[in-house]
């Protein structure tokens, strides 16, 4: 059999080692520079107004708030796109780590912030006119003075990125007949399957989730336990921290763990978590009984979201059929989230938070509603969904998927039917060879630029890839070797391609 050499290295990429960083130019550097401020402030802006909406959500359910949230949310993700464009894929990993960092800590000098706010009582005099700043409008204020500093940032120092040539087509891979609605009729018959769909719905579930904690936890305890601004963004800020540990803990978890058990595992901590917000969260309670559940489900969030996307690239690449909607695959995988963040607070402002009126009126003391519920239900069918995805479809959970027959539509290759899904074909080998080569859309790049959010903002995480680049020639030939008696229909393709 024809031997198989390793795939050539790009220019940032060693043939022996891990990838080399290419570095920044000036110009660069100081357009990361400001997108890392604009993160910083983003999340400053954001951990500062959370705590402030208390009554406004349930009486009007925020739904002009959450408007304008999601337009600044929609803006802020353009750095992300800005960054994916210009910086070269060694790159990329580097400065999404900066952009962690800086989110991060915006989020935790919220609590101090509101703090300030808390004591405020000052004046200020702009060309003639008064302005009281107090603890009623600082928030507003300053996120207004945050946003504008963001929009300088970001106009004056993020030059546009080059313009990329038209990729030339692949075989098989026709993009004719799939612009317009076509492209999306085909992309809707994709999240038809349980594959991609499962990993969609699961990121739709989990920001849902996080919404009944921004949403219900300032009115909930500002009736149970007297809370103010000051404690409830000091809670959020703990779980900033909490945060940013799991996201290193995750890191460490995901190179022994399959993304299935991630994900079941993160929905396993929503599962407990809503169990005891309906149950505990009552007026009179102990105050662990609000922060204890707070701090589980908030353990999930950063073990949930690079997992889901990894599963989600691994339920695409490979799959030449669908690299002319890939980008539009993507695009709608991302949407779920803010359909969620924009959906989840309206119905938790009406139908889950109790007013104190309702309360004050009945034997029940349950600052929740049993809607609450939701939570844990949800959850609990997403680790259904992924258990049986895993045990009953078989999924290849610590790979690239296999081309095969659980993913298909008319457009797809004809390959041999098997009914015992196994990892070790020339197919999966292919797709490993294209998984190091192609660093757009591969389930490493994808878990190596994961990002997590709180439903509308966007905060990036670095989760590193389990695979390694040396030593994978040597491995694939090895498989190819044991495989060239099984896999006879296959060994004069392999050499063909």
């Amino acid at each position: 059999m024809t031997a198989v050499s390793a795939p050539p290295a790009s220019d940032s990429t060693s043939a022996d080692g891990p990838q080399t960083m290419t570095p920044l130019s000036p110009k660069t550097k100081t357009a990361v520079g400001a997108l890392m401020l604009t993160s910083f402030l983003d999340a400053l802006g954001m951990m500062v107004i959370i705590p402030t909406v208390i009554f406004y959500i349930r009486e009007l359910g925020g739904t002009d708030a959450q408007l304008l949230y999601g337009i600044g949310a929609a803006s802020g993700s353009v750095g992300m796109a800005w960054a994916s464009e210009v910086l070269d894929p060694s790159q990329l990993s580097f400065v999404i780590i900066l952009l962690s960092v800086a989110g991060n800590s915006g989020a935790i000098m919220g609590p101090f912030v509101n703090t300030l706010f808390g004591e405020l009582r000052t004046e200020l005099d702009l060309f003639g006119l008064t302005v009281p700043i107090d603890a009623k409008n600082g928030a507003g204020l300053l996120i207004a003075s945050l946003d504008l500093i963001g929009f300088i940032l970001t106009y004056f120092f993020l030059h546009d990125p080059p313009t990329k040539k038209a990729a030339p087509e692949s075989d098989g891979s026709s993009s004719e007949g799939l612009g317009g609605a076509a492209g999306w009729a085909a992309v809707f018959r994709e999240f038809g399957s349980f594959k991609v769909f499962m990993p969609a719905f699961a990121i739709f579930v989990c920001t849902a989730n996080w919404q009944i904690i921004e949403t219900a936890l300032p009115p909930a305890t500002l009736d149970a336990l007297g809370w103010g601004t000051v404690q409830v963004s000091a809670v959020l800020g703990f779980n900033s921290i909490l945060s940013m540990t799991m996201t290193v803990i995750a890191a460490i978890l995901v190179k022994y763990l399959s993304d299935t058990t991630m994900v079941a595992s993160g929905f396993f901590c929503w599962f407990v978590a809503g169990l005891l917000m309906d149950s505990w969260w009552i007026r009179g309670a102990p105050t662990w009984r609000f922060v204890v559940p707070t701090i589980i489900g908030l353990t999930g969030f950063p073990i949930i979201l690079p997992s889901l996307q990894a599963l989600f690239s691994k339920a695409v690449v490979g799959r030449p059929e669908i690299m002319p909607i890939i980008g539009r695959m993507w695009s709608l995988f991302q949407m779920t989230r803010t359909i969620a963040g924009s959906i989840a607070p309206i119905f938790v402002g009406a139908m889950v938070l109790r007013s104190p009126e309702e309360i004050d009126n009945g034997t029940n003391a349950h600052e929740l509603t049993s809607y609450a519920l939701y939570v844990p239900i949800f959850s609990g069918l997403c680790i259904v969904g992924f258990l049986y995805d895993k045990f009953i479809l078989h999924a290849d959970d610590d790979g690239i998927l296999l081309m095969d027959d659980s993913v298909v539509s008319e457009r797809s290759s004809l390959l041999r039917a098997n009914p015992e899904k196994r990892r070790s074909s020339v197919a999966a080998l292919k797709a490993a060879l294209h998984a190091e080569t192609d660093t757009s859309i591969t389930a490493n790049k994808i878990r190596s630029c994961s990002m997590m959010g709180d439903g509308n903002h966007a905060f990036p995480i670095l989760i590193p890839s389990n695979s390694n680049s040396s030593g994978n020639a040597k491995e694939l030939e090895e498989l190819i070797n044991e495989l060239e008696v099984e896999d006879q229909p296959y060994t004069a393709l392999w050499r063909l391609t």
